[in-house]
């Protein structure tokens, strides 16, 4: 359950964490870029125990990013704790790109209120996401579609903010997100099948429709060119098709996140 919920907040909190840390790369075409880039980080992540519960625990998650220009027309491979493994190109402002990336399992074993529902395993993803920075503003879109039968749902996650230098080495970042699922993911990790209902929870069958929406908001302290302190939190509420889940106890939610970024 760890993996799914880590999986719907990527990009609104460790794309948000990346993004204030260092220049969105989409700023200033003119920037020499390395050869290769490579950043790799750990985050103490606070969150609920699944979406649409109460109880909350704490996960370490590792960070990884690393990107390599394989031609001089702003074409690059990389392999990134958001996204997988993919390539991207420049267009304008903007880039695009594609990837092969990881959607995490429900298993019912690991929180009382989802005791007796099927397991939802976990799969690769086809990826296809574009982003688009100028001066502090950014945005994107996420798109990610399972490669599996038994998880073949689209989510569509859509992050937009702003960075600034608050003093000398201080920065901070604000943002709003919202994730959107097809038919296939809502009721896949929401809806509850007539053999699995209770008498304290009814049988569901979910819609399309927003997972969660959101803000968050994020502060770093850059210790020196390569080392970087962050924190960030976030509140988001479930959408309609996720918050009327018979599962689910609090429609209302948040995180709380730290970490270090070491760029090599």
């Amino acid at each position: 359950m760890k993996k799914w919920f880590i999986g719907i907040l990527s990009i609104a909190v460790l794309s948000a964490e990346t993004s204030m840390v260092f220049a969105n790369e989409t700023e200033n075409n003119n920037v020499e870029i390395k050869h290769w880039d490579v950043s790799m980080g750990l985050f103490q992540y606070i969150h609920a125990d699944y979406l649409g519960s109460e109880n909350y625990e704490g996960t370490t998650l590792p960070y990884l990013d690393i990107t390599k220009q394989w031609d001089s027309h702003n074409n690059y491979a990389f392999l990134r704790t958001t996204e997988g493994l993919g390539i991207q190109t420049r267009i304008g402002q903007g880039i695009a790109g594609v990837s092969i990336g990881y959607r995490g399992e429900r298993d019912p074993d690991e929180n009382k209120n989802l005791s007796g529902l099927t397991e939802v395993d976990d799969t690769a993803t086809a990826n296809l996401f574009f982003r688009y920075g100028h001066n502090q503003y950014n945005g994107g879109i996420l798109i990610s579609k399972g490669l599996i039968q038994e998880n073949r749902g689209t989510l569509i996650k859509l992050h937009a903010g702003c960075n600034c230098q608050i003093k000398d080495k201080w920065y901070g970042s604000l943002g709003a997100f919202a994730t959107w699922g097809d038919q296939d993911y809502v009721n896949d990790y929401f809806g509850v099948k007539a053999s699995e209902a209770t008498s304290t929870r009814a049988a569901y069958k979910a819609k399309s429709g927003l997972v969660n929406y959101g803000i968050n908001a994020g502060v770093s302290y850059l210790l020196d060119e390569k080392q970087t302190l962050t924190a960030s939190s976030s509140i988001y509420r479930l959408g309609k098709e996720a918050r009327n889940s018979t599962f689910v106890e609090k429609e209302m939610g948040g995180s709380l996140t730290f970490g270090y970024i070491y760029r090599f």
